[in-house]
């Protein structure tokens, strides 16, 4: 009886038997000990021996290496992003490095610093042209700043970068024509070159008034043009820059 007690409330002797391990467990670790590796280290050699089977990868083109980003439909088009693929291809126009071209640009900008906030809208030929002698341009910047003192040059070729490939002589001495095409003063015709610089081309200032006077032959063009010079825009003609007018164009004949 007190053997069945002892049975019920301590179990079976298996159960009271300690967890040693078992007699392949015990064989396994005096293995290991012996050889003086664990699994995981014969497991590590083996990744190891498998790493140096594998051929290095082959080196190709970094895919980015001309244009910055190629996510085309992620990218956010901003001024920013804009004004960075203008200057990648200038600089690849050029035969420069990014560093190159940024330095050059600093040098433009630094007398003229509206034109930085005009770079996204630069066509990127144009600014490799601009930049491709950034000593004469200066120097043409200078000479404008002196015989314009009352334009503001900075934002004039901002709005028009294409007068920098222009000699300084060439784009006064159209600015004085203007003047005296408008009969109004220096002060006045350096004032339109600021806010528009087409004015600067006195010979399609030219054209524009003849055209005004068609359209409207009981009012002084000069007068509306310098109270609108909107319509500079409006009636811009000239097969200089438009082409020839329709109605001058003689259709061929039929055959007959």
């Amino acid at each position: 009886m007190h053997q069945s007690l002892t049975k019920c409330f301590l179990g079976s002797p298996a159960r009271l038997t300690p967890n040693y391990p078992g007699r392949e467990s015990v064989r396994a670790i005096f293995r290991s000990q012996a050889t003086g590796q664990s699994d995981s280290d014969s497991s590590s050699q083996s990744k190891d021996a498998a790493a140096q089977n594998v051929s290095p990868p082959t080196q190709r083109p970094i895919p980015w290496a001309i244009t910055f980003d190629i996510r085309e439909r992620e990218t956010i088009w901003t001024d920013e992003n804009k004004a960075r693929l203008v200057k990648k291809f200038a600089a690849l126009e050029l035969g420069l490095d990014d560093d190159m071209l940024s330095y050059r640009l600093r040098q433009i900008t630094l007398l003229l610093p509206d034109l930085s906030d005009k770079v996204a809208s630069i066509k990127p030929a144009l600014l490799a042209e601009i930049l491709s002698d950034p000593a004469l341009v200066a120097e043409r910047c200078v000479r404008l700043r002196d015989a314009l003192p009352h334009a503001n040059v900075s934002q004039m070729v901002a709005l028009q970068p294409s007068l920098l490939l222009e000699e300084a002589d060439v784009v006064v001495s159209s600015i004085e024509k203007l003047g005296e095409l408008l009969g109004v003063d220096a002060q006045v015709a350096q004032s339109l070159v600021t806010t528009d610089p087409r004015f600067v081309d006195a010979e399609a200032v030219g054209e524009v008034l003849v055209e005004m006077s068609r359209l409207m032959p009981k009012q002084d063009p000069k007068m509306v043009l310098l109270r609108d010079p909107s319509w500079l825009l409006r009636v811009e003609r000239g097969t200089k820059r438009l082409g020839p007018h329709p109605d001058d164009i003689c259709m061929p004949s039929a055959p007959t």
